[in-house]
């Protein structure tokens, strides 16, 4: 499995919808180029952004590799005892503050941009 959509799409319906969501976000919507990684989706612009999980089956969670340096956001993510990354956790039976979660990718994506280095 080489692309992203492949991995979504072997994955249970609930959570099929709520990544092709998340994928249609990321790359649609801020620009973002998506790759398995280590067996799951991670999105990157000038280096690693976030990746995309499944949590037991049911949930799905968006994880920031640069968390730590989130300042507008820091207080929102769960770092889940990790030093840098931190993320959110949604789920189908929840409803997605998307308003919310779009002003956090925007930090994401800003804190990338200004970075010096980038992945070749």
């Amino acid at each position: 499995m080489e692309r992203v959509e492949d991995y979504i799409l072997a994955q249970a319906t609930p959570l099929k919808t709520l990544l092709l969501l998340c994928h249609d976000c990321l790359e649609q919507d801020f620009g973002l180029k998506g790759k398995i990684r280590h067996g799951i989706p991670f999105y990157f612009g000038n280096h690693w952004v976030c990746y995309l999980n499944t949590i037991r089956g049911q949930k799905v969670e968006m994880a920031f590799l640069r968390a730590k340096e989130m300042r507008k956001h820091h207080a929102d993510l769960d770092f889940k005892k990790r030093k840098m990354v931190g993320g959110i956790s949604l789920s189908q039976d929840e409803p997605i503050d998307w308003e919310s979660l779009k002003n956090i990718l925007k930090e994401a994506v800003e804190i990338d941009k200004n970075s010096p280095y980038r992945l070749k």
